[in-house]
């Protein structure tokens, strides 16, 4: 006499979904630990060092360029206004065998806040009390102008071309020994314009002029 089973033989649904269970957190494991393997960004400056034999000079932290502020004069004591005075005595002692006259603010990608960072290093070297001229080389996406809230009729590509002199392109900060010159008008070509013996003429120029050019 054949009894009635109280229960399904198939399917064991609590097997099946211990067995899923497993198999899901072990396929997470393995697309995280291959993530890892296939990320090579740098992390630590300490990987900076190792990876490219590069001193680190400070930790800025996030820096967007939306913000757009001159933090190091109008809030000294904020955490970005500290991590650049130590960037700028970092450049000081790395330059303890020549002077250094010229620096420039660069990133990988656009919207990481070198504008921002090249325009609060410009003004915390001018509190220390060096001539420091700011040039925005970036002609097709200019920032410094709208950060000093100043006209960009001329600029750094009107002084190339010979349109005016640094003098009458470049404008003086109120409070601090620091000289801004903005990008000016765009021209067709800024690569190339960037690249002419006039731009090089006007580098060694502003170098002779000043303690620090600073360029974003």
């Amino acid at each position: 006499l054949a009894l009635k089973p109280q229960k399904p033989i198939r399917p064991n649904k609590p097997l099946n979904l211990g067995l899923g269970l497993f198999f899901v957190l072990l396929l997470g494991l393995a697309i995280a630990f291959l993530q890892e393997h296939l990320d090579n960004s740098v992390k630590t400056p300490d990987q900076v060092e190792r990876e490219f034999g590069l001193p680190t000079l400070g930790m800025l932290g996030d820096i967007r360029e939306n913000e757009g502020r001159i933090i190091s004069s109008s809030r000294p004591q904020a955490a970005l206004a500290e991590a650049l005075r130590m960037v700028r005595a970092s450049l000081q002692f790395a330059a303890v065998d020549g002077q250094l006259q010229s620096l420039l603010v660069t990133s990988a990608v656009p919207g990481e806040g070198k504008s921002t960072i090249a325009a609060n290093l410009a003004l915390v070297m001018a509190q220390k009390g060096l001539r420091v001229v700011l040039v925005d080389a970036d002609m097709r996406n200019p920032r410094q102008h709208r950060i000093f809230e100043l006209p960009n009729t001329t600029g750094l590509s009107s002084v190339i071309v010979g349109q005016c002199s640094v003098e009458d392109a470049a404008h003086v900060h109120p409070d601090f020994n620091l000289m801004i010159l903005t990008s000016g008008p765009m021209p067709p070509n800024p690569a190339e314009l960037l690249e002419s013996a006039r731009a090089r003429n006007l580098v060694q120029q502003l170098k002779a002029s000043c303690d620090m050019v600073v360029f974003d």
